[in-house]
């Protein structure tokens, strides 16, 4: 049988611990990711979803324990028109590659601190 290509994954509020599995970046036919409200994901946001998730319309993992930089390489995401990475401890400055997706209408990058 052929593998499963899920079209949307909502694990929102969950309790879910750990970091982001960048080998979720093989979910090519993804449009909705939605990983927010878990409090216990931590590590970075793979720069390989950016890269391989390009059909992604919506990623949600606002209210999360993330790390580090928004990845600029999420500004090749041609089809994401909702980003939200609210409520995580990001850092660094916005990557204005966000402004190359085109689709962009709605992101939400409050409640971090050290994004500036």
């Amino acid at each position: 049988s052929r593998p499963s290509r899920p079209r949307s994954v909502d694990l929102g509020g969950n309790g879910l611990e750990g970091t982001l599995p960048v080998e979720w970046s093989r979910l090519a036919n993804l449009r909705t990711l939605r990983l927010d409200d878990n409090g216990g994901l931590s590590g970075t946001v793979p720069k390989q979803w950016g890269l391989d998730l390009n059909r992604l319309v919506e990623l949600d993992l606002s209210r999360n324990a993330l790390v580090g930089s928004v990845p600029t390489e999420l500004g090749s995401m041609a089809s994401l028109e909702v980003l939200r990475l609210a409520h995580n401890r990001l850092t660094g400055t916005v990557p204005s590659e966000l402004a190359r997706t085109g689709k962009l209408v709605r992101i939400n990058l409050e409640g971090n601190n050290g994004l500036g």
